[in-house]
C-alpha cells in the first residue's frame, strides 16, 4: 500500500510546473483545433501519451513499463498510417 508522505516545497513547485504546462497545452490545442483539420491533428494527439510519460519520468523518476511504450507506439503509428492512407494527396501542408 502507498504511504502518506509530507508535501514539501519541491512537490509544490513540481505541481505548479505541471499546472502551467497543462494550461498551456489546453490553449495550444484549442488554437490547433481552430486552425487545422481534426484528422491532421490526431496523430499528434496520441503522441501526447508518450510526451506525458517522458515528463513523468523526468519530473518524478517513474520508470516506464515496456508495455506502455509499445502501446503508445502502436496507437501513434496506426493512427498516422490511417491518416496517410485516407488523405494522401488531399491535404496540402
Amino acid at each position: 500500500m502507498l504511504e502518506w508522505k509530507e508535501v514539501v516545497i519541491q512537490n509544490l513547485l513540481e505541481i505548479s510546473v505541471i499546472s502551467i504546462l497543462s494550461a498551456t497545452n489546453v490553449v495550444i490545442l484549442f488554437l490547433a483545433y481552430r486552425l487545422a483539420p481534426l484528422i491532421l491533428l490526431m496523430p499528434f494527439y496520441y503522441l501526447r501519451l508518450l510526451f506525458m510519460a517522458i515528463a513523468t519520468y523526468l519530473l518524478f523518476g517513474e520508470v516506464l513499463k515496456i508495455e506502455t511504450i509499445i502501446g503508445v507506439l502502436i496507437i501513434s503509428i496506426s493512427s498516422g498510417f490511417i491518416f496517410w492512407q485516407q488523405y494522401k494527396g488531399k491535404i496540402k501542408l
